[in-house]
């Protein structure tokens, strides 16, 4: 199963009424439902995005020949220059679906998404975990979360998607998180399987003995206050602090 999504920054709250507009004159011209969806609280505030389920590719691909076959659907979507934000450009997206089941009869107020990438080499292993992630949250919660992996978009990506019904289930539901420390023990098992598994492995069992030095990269975290760079570093010193 596939979701696809299409996404525009928007210049006012009046284009919302277009947006559902534009959604109705998709559904009417393909039979495939699509929802509406803006960003609140949150980077990219004034992004409309239009969502649909499909269960194959080749239903996306008649959906897409329909629509474009349709005459009122493309003139809705016409007017979308009128709306657009300066400088926004539309995006889409294609995602499949490898864990969880959409609820037809679900009409959730909020719909959270988390996103991650699984490092190379390790596709098959981070897909399982983030199913793994998902299916412990949601048997702690008590919610639905949907885990998909990106078609198009970031190569290895892999997204969560969980509908809440109104501000304070998803109050509860994060409570209950860190309760039962999902998020905390997730953190503590990446932490210990990279520093007492992955990383001495690597050094001891091949890095240590090739004659050519050793190496490990760290990740790069954006620094906002100053750093200061290891002595092993060209043009480096020692208190020197860069701003």
């Amino acid at each position: 199963m596939y979701l696809y999504s299409r996404r525009m920054r928007v210049n006012s709250f009046d284009a919302v009424a277009w947006a559902l507009d534009a959604a109705a004159a998709h559904q009417a011209a393909t039979g495939v439902e699509m929802q509406v969806w803006a960003s609140v609280y949150s980077a990219g505030f004034g992004t409309i995005s239009w969502t649909a389920w499909h269960e194959n590719f080749a239903s996306l691909d008649a959906s897409a020949d329909a629509a474009m076959a349709d005459a009122a659907y493309m003139a809705k979507t016409a007017e979308g220059a009128t709306w657009a934000a300066p400088g926004a450009v539309v995006d889409d997206q294609l995602h499949e679906l490898i864990a969880g089941v959409p609820d037809p009869e679900a009409d959730p107020l909020y719909a959270t998404s988390v996103q991650s990438a699984c490092a190379g080499g390790n596709m098959a292993r981070g897909l399982g975990a983030a199913v793994e992630i998902a299916q412990r949250a949601d048997a702690i919660t008590g919610a639905t979360t949907m885990v998909c992996r990106n078609v198009t978009g970031a190569y290895s990506g892999v997204s969560w998607f969980t509908g809440t019904e109104d501000g304070a289930t998803m109050d509860a539901q994060n409570a209950a998180l860190w309760v039962v420390p999902v998020f905390p023990a997730c953190y503590v098992g990446a932490f210990v399987g990279d520093f007492l598994v992955t990383d001495p492995w690597a050094f001891w069992g091949e890095d240590a003995w090739d004659g050519k030095g050793t190496g490990f990269e760290h990740l790069q975290v954006p620094w906002t206050d100053g750093r200061m760079t290891s002595l092993w570093m060209e043009r480096t010193g020692w208190t020197r602090i860069e701003k």
